[in-house]
């Protein structure tokens, strides 16, 4: 990786999984604090709590992303991508 770009890829980031519904094959990605992609794993292995993952995190659809963790690559479709805000502190 040459910062941030794999050769052969679109540019790519990187996301720690946050939350896994094993289950329905749904985890949360956090790209960049406050902001998370809502990722389906299609093909390919698990992904557990903590697992890093890069590719084109932000777009929606379906695409090959690849488990730094485990040093592969998995089919998934990105639904959606969202920002919270943090509480802000009001004075009295």
């Amino acid at each position: 990786m040459i910062d941030g770009l794999r050769v052969g890829y679109a540019w790519h980031m990187k996301g720690t999984i946050i939350a896994v519904s094993l289950q329905h094959r749904m985890s949360i990605l956090e790209v960049e604090p406050g902001m998370y992609s809502v990722v389906e794993l299609v093909g390919g292995d698990e992904i557990e709590l903590g697992d890093v993952i890069s590719g084109d995190l932000y777009a929606r659809g379906h695409h090959t992303l690849f488990n730094e963790s485990r040093h592969r690559s998995f089919l998934a479709v990105i639904h959606t991508t969202c920002q919270t805000t943090g509480a802000q502190e009001t004075s009295s």
